[in-house]
């Protein structure tokens, strides 16, 4: 696995990650900064989104709205960045792709205090075999 930074063509940097080396098919993903924070850019049902690569979360999860996938039951009470505890929605099973590559991935739906569609924590970079080293 490896991961580097790269200058953009605006000067504005981003990180490249990507699985690791012995993987079937290797993934590289690049991260954009928005406003001090990292991003990837996702198609969730034809419309394209922008999730926050969390890494001190371990569950993933959406803003109301942005699907309209099959929703699954969850019992999970999960803790915001201000330790109170998230008001869960619902649990929905998505399929979204990533730099042309298919994934299906739990989320817990709820609302978010972001700009972003959502949230990918750790446990979509565990499934996906990703390793985040330069965030």
């Amino acid at each position: 696995m490896s991961g580097k930074r790269v200058r953009g063509e605006n000067e504005g940097s981003s990180l490249h990650l990507d699985a690791p080396d012995n993987a079937a098919r290797k993934l590289m993903v690049s991260v954009a900064m928005e406003q001090g924070t990292p991003t990837v850019r996702i198609e969730i049902e034809g419309m394209q989104r922008n999730l926050i690569v969390y890494t001190r979360s371990n569950v993933s999860s959406l803003q109301p709205g942005i699907s309209r996938c099959d929703v699954l039951g969850t019992t999970t009470r999960p803790y915001g960045v201000t330790r109170e505890v998230l008001d869960i929605m619902r649990l929905l099973s998505v399929t979204f792709s990533l730099n042309g590559r298919e994934f299906t991935q739990a989320f817990l739906v709820c609302y978010l205090p972001a700009h972003a569609a959502g949230l990918l924590g750790t446990d979509f970079f565990e499934k996906a075999g990703a390793i985040i080293d330069d965030l």
